[in-house]
């Protein structure tokens, strides 16, 4: 005797646009990480590790050196273990912790040279390549876009 086909009930009349926009945002959200990973292999490092770097060349102009929770509030996507990052790319030679002499409990997360130089290089590849991911849209569809998807971002801000 065949299985009793059971009602569906998660089924929408009309396209529901939240759960839409859900779905879209992570199918992207996921093809950008995927060729983002590829473009970087040869480089040696991983997405979530590039935008580590990437925070300490933006945001520590002086080469200070920013402490690891300041790090780990601005990262793209969130990591579980940002310590663990730091420690990767620690051995990797491209940062270094470094700890203040007036108060050695503080410890600081700064580019190395050769990091510094990573993210230098890895820049103009990775910006070719997000242009290249949206060539097809016009400059300007690509900044309401933008604008819209920060809209939405914004809503999550606590």
């Amino acid at each position: 005797m065949p299985p009793r086909k059971k009602p569906r009930t998660a089924l929408f009349d009309a396209p529901d646009w939240g759960d839409t926009l859900a779905i879209r945002a992570i199918r992207l959200g996921d093809t950008i990480v995927v060729r983002m990973t590829v473009l970087l292999e040869p480089f040696g490092i991983t997405p979530l590790q590039y935008n580590v770097l990437r925070i300490l060349y933006v945001r520590d102009e002086q080469n200070e050196g920013l402490p690891i929770g300041v790090i780990g509030n601005a990262l793209i996507a969130s990591a579980p273990d940002v310590t663990r990052l730091i420690d990767r790319l620690e051995k990797l030679a491209h940062l270094e912790r470094v700890r203040k002499s007036d108060d050695r409990r503080v410890v600081r997360v700064r580019l190395t040279d050769s990091g510094f130089t990573l993210v230098e290089k890895i820049h103009v590849a990775l910006l070719a390549h997000h242009h290249s991911l949206f060539a097809k849209l016009p400059k300007s569809e690509l900044k309401r876009i933008a604008e819209d998807l920060q809209r939405v971002l914004d809503q999550f801000q606590t």
